[in-house]
């Protein structure tokens, strides 16, 4: 069939239309893309957005193609490969509430050559996305380089977390130990020793003077712990910031106690070690093994967006549209840790004070003196450089839980040996002092009590003491009960001292039955007869038969016919045999006049 001249007329100008437009588009996919390039489709037939009311990734392929025929190359919506013959990608965090998208922040990220990386949108406010980025490049190992190998293959951890895994990567800076349960990775830091402080002179007065600390090998997370791994353990999501929330961003929101919590019940899991950095440690890690560097990984400031999500700048830069982003997006710094700087400040073991490092011990220091401020590093997604410098410290009460503070885990590496005993073990004497004060504060009581409770035998005579102050009374009482059987004599000798006394028989009680002979010798001692007597009668039922006996001995016979009368009842039975018995009938015949009952009554006539 032979076609018109309209028609071939039309024909021709539609391809020439098609060619010029390929032309344009192909240059648009060869240069630095920016949103919506590469087709002239509407934005919903292009990608998850505002309109969809999703907030995950689709499956690719669901929205239309470029030109090119490539699916989800749009940096507003859904997962976007960055190939290595694009190095250099404008992103940022989009406002989609309006016809024409504009950007709210933007800055340039530079892939490297021959990396693929897979870029997926965020949701970060009410109608704000941003870019997640992640580098999926496979890698292959180079014959100069060790192939992975187990460093400790035999090691065992509860079934519930499988195998953890130690493995060898790269170079000697990537040992890292794994928890398959929970997926926390840990790198092996090698000690050494440092200056630490301000070694720029630009901070303040508390991270002076710079002085000489030495450290030892130790692991520390490779990320922050995430919201997803906290949620595996603790079974929710404290995390504050909404426009956050995500399984791979660091959890925050928590206090340094609730931090304390996890790590708990992570140890009691996983049969390890964990814990929380000491402000030695971290910026040892944070400075790779302590170079004078002002941000981990970077001392310029204009390479700083390369390490660190810190404070957002631009049309909506407010408080309240903060968000974290998830964990490993920016460069590591020399030692492979991520996010030392910036997303969230994290939080330290050693309590705060502004002249803390007056103090500081020059081997593994730690300080643990004073008020319960707790501090935390490295500055969040809304400070400013100057704000997440290494070196800066911040403190709050560590019962509050702030948005912009989270954590990263320490495990102890001590004589070849992951999981041994940590600082804080070395350290003991001082922790328990310190503990011991702490029982004043309401904000740290419950730790305090747990953790002396832990330590056990070592922090009896301390605690016994604290039962005389009415401030730490109540939670010291609670970590002796814990503590048991060990702290029962020192309790005994606590009933003579009018302080302590209250409190004393009140966790002798608590403790119950093998407590009950030694309270019984305590009935004998005028100083301790009271209170021992409470003691037994709240045990009750368990101890009627010692008590019988010690109606026979003439020191302890008149407190044990009364702590007889105040069981009652229960003892009536072992009272009537007791008149049988010639030492114990007179007391035994008072205990029973004294409960009165008609069965009492009647058996004394």
């Amino acid at each position: 069939m032979y076609l018109s001249k309209v028609t071939k007329n039309i024909i021709i100008l539609k391809t020439v239309l098609i060619a010029i437009f390929l032309v344009v588009q192909l240059g648009c996919a060869t240069t630095s893309q920016k949103a919506y390039y590469g087709t002239t489709l509407p934005l919903s037939e292009l990608a998850f957005i505002k309109e969809d009311k999703i907030q995950q990734s689709s499956p690719f392929g669901i929205y239309s193609a470029n030109v090119l025929s490539i699916n989800d190359t749009h940096v507003d919506g859904n997962l976007w490969e960055i190939k290595s013959g694009q190095t250099v990608v404008e992103i940022g965090t989009y406002n989609l509430s309006s016809v024409q998208p504009i950007f709210i922040t933007k800055e340039e990220f530079v892939a490297e050559k021959g990396h693929t990386y897979k870029v997926s949108i965020a949701r970060s406010g009410v109608d704000d996305y941003s870019p997640i980025i992640e580098d999926v490049t496979k890698k292959t190992i180079s014959s100069e380089s060790p192939t992975e190998e187990l460093v400790n293959p035999k090691e065992k951890t509860s079934q519930k977390h499988g195998a953890s895994e130690n493995y060898r990567t790269g170079t000697q800076r990537d040992i890292i130990w794994k928890d398959n349960f929970t997926g926390i990775e840990l790198v092996l830091i090698k000690g050494g020793c440092y200056q630490m402080g301000d070694t720029f002179g630009d901070g303040e007065n508390e991270e002076l003077p710079v002085h000489e600390v030495c450290i030892d090998d130790f692991y520390i997370g490779k990320y922050e712990v995430t919201q997803g791994q906290w949620e595996k353990v603790m079974g929710f999501n404290p995390s504050g910031m909404s426009g956050g929330r995500s399984v791979n961003n660091p959890v925050d929101n928590v206090s340094w106690n609730n931090a304390q919590a996890f790590i708990n019940k992570l140890n009691n899991e996983t049969g390890k070690n964990f814990r929380l950095p000491t402000e030695a440690e971290w910026e040892y890690a944070a400075r790779s093994k302590g170079k004078k560097e002002k941000w981990a990984g970077t001392s310029k400031k204009k390479e700083l967006r390369k390490y660190a999500w810190f404070e957002k700048k631009g049309l909506f830069s407010k408080i309240s549209n903060y968000y974290t982003h998830p964990v490993g997006q920016k460069k590591p710094n020399s030692l492979g840790l991520y996010d030392m700087t910036g997303n969230v400040n994290e939080w330290v073991h050693d309590k705060h004070d502004k002249n803390a490092y007056n103090e500081h011990q020059r081997e593994n220091p730690i300080y643990m003196k004073g008020l319960p401020g707790r501090c935390y590093r490295g500055g969040w997604i809304g400070s400013k450089p100057s704000e997440c410098r290494i070196t800066s410290r911040s403190a709050v009460m560590q019962n509050r839980g702030l948005r912009a503070v989270g954590f990263r885990l320490v495990m102890t590496y001590f004589m070849g040996k992951e999981n041994s005993s940590s600082v804080l073990d070395f350290r003991q004497a001082e922790r328990i002092n310190s503990l011991i004060e702490d029982l004043k504060y309401e904000v740290a009581q419950a730790y305090a009590s747990t953790t002396l409770k832990a330590i056990g035998t070592p922090a009896i005579k301390p605690l016994i003491k604290a039962l005389k102050d009415y401030k730490s009374q109540p939670f010291a009482s609670l970590a002796l009960k814990g503590i048991g059987i060990p702290a029962i004599d020192p309790l005994i000798v606590a009933l003579k001292d009018k302080k302590s006394q209250t409190f004393a028989a009140l966790t002798l009680k608590e403790i119950g039955t093998p407590a009950i002979n030694p309270l019984i010798e305590a009935l004998k001692d005028e100083k301790s007869q009271p209170f021992a007597s409470i003691a037994l009668k709240d045990i009750g039922t368990p101890a009627i038969e010692p008590l019988i006996i010690a109606l026979k001995d003439k020191k302890s016979q008149t407190f044990a016919a009364l702590t007889l009368k105040e069981i009652g009842t229960p003892a009536i039975n072992p009272l009537i045999e007791a008149l049988k018995d010639e030492k114990s009938r007179e007391f035994a015949t008072l205990a029973l006049k004294e409960i009165g009952t008609p069965e009492a009554l009647n058996s004394i006539k």
